[in-house]
């Protein structure tokens, strides 16, 4: 697990900086993607949540030092997917992560909130799910298997 964002170089992150802007530019009072995070916090918060995809980062942005950001962004884009995907994930996840973004987007975040009483009837108002009810079930699995002490039984497969 990656701590702060130390998996990547001061140069590195740099790069990873203009790559960002490019893909997040600053536009109708939002803060470019590198002007929400001049510390690299929300990169660090972002890798810690994705280490999947430090290794496709680092080999895009070791790509990407001394190029031009918007000329490399689009060679990502057309030559190299999953690159583009490593990089737009982390650069997207890092910039929604940050508080005052999601402030200045009225977003607070996941979290529990209650529905209100009336909620589901205005949210059924115009028969959105009257086709799928008119369909009915398509589930065909059994439901799942039972121990001998009662609690389900282990999925066969990890999530």
């Amino acid at each position: 697990m990656v701590s702060e964002p130390t998996a990547i170089t001061d140069e590195q992150r740099a790069a990873f900086g203009a790559l960002a802007d490019v893909l997040i530019p600053a536009a109708e009072g939002m803060p470019s993607a590198s002007e929400a995070d001049p510390a690299g916090k929300w990169l660090g918060r972002a890798l810690e949540a994705r280490p999947d995809l430090v290794p496709d980062l680092v080999r895009v942005i070791n790509g990407a030092l001394g190029r031009d950001p918007a000329a490399e962004v689009r060679r990502l884009h057309e030559e190299d997917t999953d690159g583009f995907k490593a990089l737009s994930a982390l650069v997207s996840g890092a910039y929604y992560m940050n508080l005052k973004v999601r402030k200045r987007i009225g977003f607070p975040g996941q979290g529990k909130r209650p529905p209100y009483p009336d909620e589901a009837d205005y949210d059924l108002r115009d028969g959105l799910l009257d086709p799928v009810i008119e369909r009915g079930s398509i589930h065909k699995r059994p439901p799942p298997a039972t121990s001998r002490n009662g609690k389900p039984a282990p999925l066969p497969f990890r999530l």
